[in-house]
């Protein structure tokens, strides 16, 4: 359980760290952009509003000018205007920012001449200490002019004309800004540590789980499964898991009793023949020609179970390859039923073969379709009762949308048939219908499963079914050549 924490943990960890610095970088350049136009239109703004402040001084200064002839005594002029109360310009409830008193404050408000000498250089701090210096020279092309029947006779700089400068009330207003950007990045941070958060475990958790049951089915345990309550990739993931892990333990079933069986199939036999070697041995039993062929007799039958089951391991691990070769079916059909007619005859059952006026032929290897002929033909005698028939038959599959044609053989027979729903098992390695059954009657159960990996490694299908009234019927489909 510390291992899984330690590692859901860490996966939720490193999404939360993604999600936050992704937040984060993006909340930086965001707030720096921000900041940026903020800054930049506020300072428009503020320039417009102080060009507009200069023109109103430059005003007042005409008319000094025009009253005097001369700048003496404009310092005390420029005084008594900064102690005036002051007056919104009509038609406004105030000016923007709030504009009062300019050379109050430390906010700069310079007089030059026509060549930009200062006349005025005004700035006081709340102290009263100087402020910042101010140029020795100013560019008058920034100025606003101060017109004296039409003549220019100074210019007026006031604030940011001369420097960047805000008065308390802007200063004030751009900190709250400021503040207001900084808030949100910080409340969109928070956000995405919670969102991050919860959505990483959302995450983690089933990773976890499945970490958890791979680990459980690496250490053997082929039981264990994640739940799937999701449609998206992680869902996929776990439902793809579940359906490896079935396919693990359905695998190593079947190969327990593959073992299982081999040993019961093997065991009769040596017993057999060791018994009666052990009885031979303590003179017992005599050595004699019945006692000798009936021992010959047990090591055949170890020796055909031993052929078919490296037959069948060789199919299905690709060392002996199903070819792709145009093989004519209805010649192999008649060949399998001509061989094997005489054995039909010794039990009383009448074998009728395929009744083909066309040559049929398919994409197979001619001894494996031999093979699977013989082996079905095989089956069907065991089972089929005396003074009954078993027929043959090929037919042309119809071609359906997206199918490939095909030829589908039929072999029926007037046995017993299978118990209902275990028509598919008939193909599994070593299955009988009745396990009672001596492999003298019933096979050793290999014989169908072979059939059934020849004909799927040359892309056909084959499949079982029960008669009316009585009798099975094996059939299966190869495509055509």
């Amino acid at each position: 359980m510390k291992r899984k924490a330690a590692r859901r943990s860490k996966i939720r960890n490193q999404l939360v760290l993604g999600a936050v610095a992704v937040v984060l970088l993006s909340g930086l350049v965001t707030y720096g952009v921000v900041l940026a136009s903020l800054r930049r239109d506020f300072d428009t703004l503020v320039e417009t509003y102080d060009l507009e402040t200069a023109a109103s001084f430059a005003s007042s200064m005409a008319d000094f000018y025009k009253a005097r002839r001369s700048w003496s005594g404009v310092a005390a002029e420029i005084d008594a205007l900064r102690h005036k109360p002051h007056q919104a310009p009509e038609g406004e409830d105030d000016w923007p920012f709030e504009h009062k008193n300019p050379t109050n404050a430390g906010i700069p408000l310079v007089l030059t001449d026509t060549g930009g000498d200062p006349i005025y250089l005004g700035i006081r701090s709340a102290e009263g200490e100087p402020g910042t210096p101010f140029p020795a020279k100013f560019k008058i092309a920034q100025g606003a002019k101060v017109v004296v029947d039409g003549k220019t006779v100074a210019y007026v700089f006031f604030k940011s004309m001369i420097f960047r400068n805000y008065n308390p009330h802007e200063t004030a207003y751009m900190a709250s800004l400021t503040q207001l950007v900084t808030l949100s990045v910080t409340i969109g941070l928070i956000l995405a540590l919670a969102l991050g958060t919860i959505l990483a475990s959302r995450f983690a958790r089933p990773i976890a789980a499945l970490d958890l049951a791979v680990k459980t089915i690496a250490e053997g345990d082929l039981s264990a499964r994640v739940a799937v309550a999701r449609s998206d990739e992680i869902g996929s993931l776990a439902g793809n898991f579940n359906l490896m892990a079935d396919k693990l333990q359905n695998g190593e079933a079947a190969r327990q009793n593959l073992l299982a069986d081999i040993a019961h199939e093997l065991r009769t036999p040596v017993s057999i023949i060791q018994a009666n070697l052990e009885m031979i041995i303590d003179g017992v039993y005599a050595a004699d020609e019945v006692r000798l062929k009936s021992l010959y007799e047990e090591t055949r039958i170890l020796t055909d179970l031993i052929s078919d089951l490296r037959s069948l391991s060789d199919l299905e691990v690709g060392m002996s390859p199903v070819g792709s070769e145009r093989v004519r079916i209805s010649a192999i059909a008649q060949e399998s039923c001509t061989k094997l007619r005489p054995l039909y005859e010794e039990r009383g059952i009448k074998l009728i073969a395929p009744s083909c006026a066309d040559e049929l032929f398919v994409r197979s290897q001619e001894d494996k379709l031999r093979q699977v002929f013989r082996n079905i033909l095989g089956n069907a005698l065991k089972y089929a009762p005396s003074d009954s028939a078993v027929a043959v038959s090929l037919e042309r599959v119809p071609l359906a949308e997206g199918k490939v044609p095909a030829i589908r053989a039929t072999i029926e027979d007037e046995g017993e048939g299978v118990p209902e729903g275990e028509t598919a098992r008939i193909f599994e390695r070593f299955y009988r219908v009745d396990s009672s059954r001596s492999r003298e009657s019933g096979g050793r159960g290999l014989g169908l499963a072979i059939c059934k990996t020849i004909v799927e490694a040359s892309a056909g299908k084959i499949g079982a079914y029960n008669r009316r009234p009585h009798g099975l019927a094996v059939w299966f489909e190869l495509p055509t050549a």
